[in-house]
């Protein structure tokens, strides 16, 4: 599944169709995340996953930057996309 925003929703429909072809009462479902494991609910999921690329992305960078640091590597920022780059991915989504 794509890391996007809606991605809690289509998780939330998949366990119930999970639920209804194997008659599995779904309420008990756990997620695990890195080395955490938590009781599925939409807002638990919210708060531990990342629901965009650019969250996971500004998280991971953060991480890696702290080990540039450690190492005495000049830090790396991949900062924002121009313009013209976002209006030409927009395009090629249409």
């Amino acid at each position: 599944m794509r890391r996007r925003t809606n991605l809690v929703d289509n998780i939330e429909t998949l366990l119930d169709d999970l639920s209804t072809l194997c008659e599995h009462e779904g309420s008990n479902w756990t997620v695990r995340y890195g080395k955490d494991e938590f009781q599925f609910t939409p807002e638990s999921f919210k708060k531990h996953i990342p629901l965009s690329p650019k969250v996971y992305r500004s998280l991971k960078d953060s991480e890696l930057n702290k080990m540039r640091n450690i190492a005495g590597i000049k830090e790396k920022s991949l900062g924002e996309h121009s313009q013209d780059v976002k209006d030409f991915v927009n395009l090629s989504k249409s």
